[in-house]
């Protein structure tokens, strides 16, 4: 008779489980990066968004983008509404976050851009984290032309 010993087949599920344990571990790491960077994706996807419908005129108006911890909203005008129905909001993936929002000389939220020439009022850097890993961190700055840029 051939067979596998109890002991033969704890082993194998032992390597197993070790396995999958590494794998998974992993799969996590990546998921959080992918969120961190579309996360990054999203912020620039706004300030681009504002700065392009204000050089283009649309609507006659200036465009800007307020920061909160977990989401990004463009707005219409030169100050933010919260109650205005054509703010659009886009939330960051799970498990990412906006941890600071660093404009030089303010402490405001805001970034609108100025019509016919595209320049921020505010300039600095949004830093933003992985909730679980905190030492996952991305940065997007804003220069005085409004070009976007990250390190």
């Amino acid at each position: 008779m051939r067979g596998f010993t109890f002991i033969e087949i704890l082993i194998g599920v032992a390597v197993l489980a070790t396995l999958a344990t590494l794998i998974l571990g992993g799969m996590s790491s990546f998921r959080e990066s992918a969120n961190l960077n579309r996360a990054r994706d999203i912020v620039i996807q706004q300030l681009k968004k504002a700065r392009i419908r204000t050089l283009s005129s649309n609507s006659s108006s200036s465009f800007g983008v307020r920061f909160a911890s977990s989401s990004v909203v463009l707005f219409k005008g030169n100050g933010y509404n919260q109650s205005d129905p054509s703010n659009e909001t886009e939330n960051l993936p799970a498990l990412t976050e906006i941890i600071n929002v660093g404009f030089t000389g303010t402490t405001s939220l805001n970034v609108y851009f100025k019509r016919l020439t595209g320049e921020p009022t505010n300039t600095g850097i949004i830093t933003l984290r992985s909730t679980r890993n905190p030492d996952k961190i991305l940065r997007v700055q804003i220069n005085a032309a409004g070009l976007i840029d990250t390190n």
